[in-house]
């Protein structure tokens, strides 16, 4: 079987972005539905990949079209600093 890291959540997320999509709500509603549906699609890349059904990276550009790179510099500089946190912390255990 194909798939299924995350239990094919992408497919619960299409679900709930196709109904919210079909609603004549306000249209911040629909914008809602359209992302949900991108990221519907990067969730299912992302599972395969997990799987070993897609290469490794095969899920970038959907995951790329869900967030900006602004997004990706943020999540990197904020691990970035949790690990030199981490690092100056063992640095002083060590050195006592």
């Amino acid at each position: 079987m194909s798939g299924g890291a995350y239990d094919f959540l992408y497919g619960r997320v299409e679900d709930a972005a196709r109904k919210l999509g079909r609603r004549t709500e306000p249209d911040y509603r629909r914008a809602f539905a359209s992302l949900l549906l991108r990221v519907s699609d990067a969730l299912h890349a992302v599972e395969w990949v997990d799987s070993g059904d897609y290469s490794e990276f095969d899920d970038k550009e959907k995951i790329m079209k869900c967030i900006s790179p602004q997004d990706v510099l943020n999540v990197s500089v904020e691990h970035a600093e949790t690990v030199m946190k981490e690092l100056e912390e063992l640095i002083k255990e060590i050195k006592k």
